[in-house]
């Protein structure tokens, strides 16, 4: 079931989707001081702030929160912007959403829907868990 979208044009969800198969990043960050923390990530990266400024619009429209981040790499590179969110259930309801619009990020949105479907509680992972985590990593692999 596909949470309400009423406020957005399917063609908007589509353009989501395709930015997101471009310019998003789908998977999971591992802190590296404990091998039970895992965070789910959704990631829009992107240097045009007026093609920044039409996702944040979607998202609101789509009651989707985010963070956003201005990176400045220095004089060489152009300034980016990176779109962020983080919570699971906001994560969930993107990818709902997007899910039959992705077409390169769609096994990712897939892995990311499953392992929010099962992780629960916090504390030691199940096997299951373990694995999605690592399809995650070899999809995200550079190269893929």
């Amino acid at each position: 079931m596909c949470p309400d979208t009423n406020n957005v044009h399917p063609i908007e969800l589509a353009w989501l989707a395709g930015f997101t198969d471009g310019e998003g990043y789908i998977g999971f960050d591992i802190d590296k001081r404990s091998v039970n923390t895992v965070t789910c990530n959704l990631t829009l990266t992107n240097t045009s702030f007026h093609t920044m400024g039409y996702v944040m619009s979607v998202l609101q429209n789509l009651q989707i929160p985010f963070e956003v981040r201005v990176d400045d790499r220095g004089e060489r590179h152009k300034k980016c912007m990176r779109i962020r969110i983080r919570a699971r259930d906001d994560i969930t309801k993107l990818l709902k959403i997007l899910e039959p619009y992705l077409i390169t990020k769609k096994v990712q949105a897939l892995v990311m829907l499953k392992y929010l479907s099962i992780r629960k509680i916090k504390g030691k992972r199940s096997e299951e868990e373990t694995d999605l985590i690592s399809e995650m990593r070899l999809l995200n692999r550079t190269g893929y």
